[in-house]
């Protein structure tokens, strides 16, 4: 799991992420989209996966998900209506929902998803609730070393430029303490088609 930040802007969002993949001992980087942390579908919609492997590849198998939007922009209600099932049912498939929360008549996964397209970014938590997220939004372990800097420093005033200057600061900070971050970090946004390396 690695750490993923949303941010909106004037027009677009930004996420921002480090490229670790750990297995265990086992600490190699992300050379590919195919192991990108930030899946590129349908629509011009981003999905940042914080989660493990399997539940990556399941969103990736359905572009169909965001394809149905047909130029339509994302909205909350496509993201509850549309995507939260199948999330549930893949997961369910997958094997990835808790025990113990099926047993008490819910539905938990062991992580959480940011969804971005044009300037709107949403969040499903591992418990699938969804929101709206109207600034910034950190996710993945070892976010919570990123907080403080992102916290202490964000402001709408700020340029791209210092915006991408300020995710590379807080991704280094969540890499200084968290095992499973480290550079090179990787920056997307919503309107352009282009993967920057940032920071680190």
């Amino acid at each position: 799991m690695s750490v993923i930040i949303g941010c909106v802007r004037d027009g677009k969002v930004f996420l921002a992420t480090d490229s670790q993949r750990t297995w265990g001992n086992v600490v190699t980087h992300a050379e590919t989209a195919f192991g990108a942390n930030v899946l590129r579908m349908p629509e011009g919609v981003l999905v940042g996966v914080a989660c493990n492997q399997a539940v990556k590849r399941g969103i990736a198998a359905h572009p169909d998900w965001f394809s149905d939007l047909k130029g339509e922009p994302l909205t909350k209600r496509h993201v509850m209506e549309r995507i939260v099932p199948e999330l549930n049912r893949e997961t369910e498939e997958l094997g990835e929902i808790d025990e113990c929360a099926k047993e008490q008549g819910r539905s938990l996964y062991n992580g959480t998803i940011l969804l971005a397209q044009g300037d709107r970014l949403f969040c499903i938590d591992g418990d699938f609730s969804v929101q709206r997220v109207a600034d910034y939004c950190l996710i993945g372990h070892g976010s919570e070393y990123a907080v403080p800097r992102m916290r202490g420093f964000y402001r709408k005033e700020l340029s791209d430029g210092e915006t991408v200057t300020l995710l590379g600061e807080a991704l280094s900070d969540a890499a200084v303490y968290s095992s499973q971050s480290s550079a090179p970090f990787k920056l997307y946004d919503t309107a352009t088609n282009e993967t920057a390396n940032i920071g680190g």
